[in-house]
């Protein structure tokens, strides 16, 4: 009796501690793909550099994080600009593994607008 009940409950705890481990496993990994671009990000141009910059714009945009396709994980605020040689923001986006940048024809709120407009739109990288 008492043996059967060790051996249940050892299967029981390996059970569980397996269990334990994987649920880690897949939080550690969720929490590395969410922090990994975080860590690795590089620093921003100073001020001065923005200062230049903004003086050869030749058109600018704004980001708003009040959009209908905006929600935690996908944002943006702050000003676009746009030379001749360089597209930059002044400001933050969401952290994401890989971000592409497209000029489009019209304005787009959410994803369901831009997938109507994708072909016409320039996929600049």
């Amino acid at each position: 009796m008492v043996t059967s009940l060790l051996a249940v409950a050892r299967r029981h705890i390996i059970l569980f501690g397996a269990a334990k481990f994987g649920a880690g496993l897949l939080v550690g990994f969720a929490l590395g793909v969410y922090f990994l671009p975080i860590l690795t990000a590089e620093d921003g141009l100073d001020s001065k550099a923005l200062a230049q910059l903004e003086a050869s714009a030749e058109r600018s945009g704004t980001f708003t994080r009040d959009l209908a396709g905006s929600d935690a994980f996908h944002w943006g605020e702050g000003v676009v600009h746009v030379s001749r040689q360089r597209v930059w923001l002044d400001g933050r986006i969401a952290p994401g593994p890989d971000y592409r940048l497209y000029q489009t024809p019209t304005f787009v709120e959410d994803e369901a607008a831009f997938l109507a407009i994708r072909a016409p739109s320039f996929d600049i990288g």
